[in-house]
């Protein structure tokens, strides 16, 4: 029901574009690494560092979010591009 609103949908595109900005700035074998540790439920432990590191890519590509934003879901978007990555999407 609610999955073609439109407020979505522009969620789901920048998103997309998140993650391809992810794959582009980090090397295949840091995102196999993102991949390992993120199966094994490591990634908090790399917050501040990595996270810093996805965030800063993040506004080179072009997005202009808050800290505090972008500290809620970097985690994310870098393991489902480590993800897409390893798993050939």
């Amino acid at each position: 029901m609610y999955q073609n609103h439109p407020h979505l949908k522009f969620q789901r595109k920048i998103k997309k574009k998140q993650f391809n900005i992810s794959r582009r700035f980090f090397p295949k074998n840091t995102l196999k690494e993102v991949y390992e540790i993120s199966k094994k439920g490591y990634l908090d432990m790399y917050h501040m560092g990595f996270g810093m590191a996805v965030r800063n890519a993040l506004r080179k590509g072009g997005f202009k979010f808050n800290d505090i934003a972008l500290d809620g879901y970097w985690d994310e978007l870098i393991t489902e591009a480590a993800r897409r990555t390893v798993e050939k999407r």
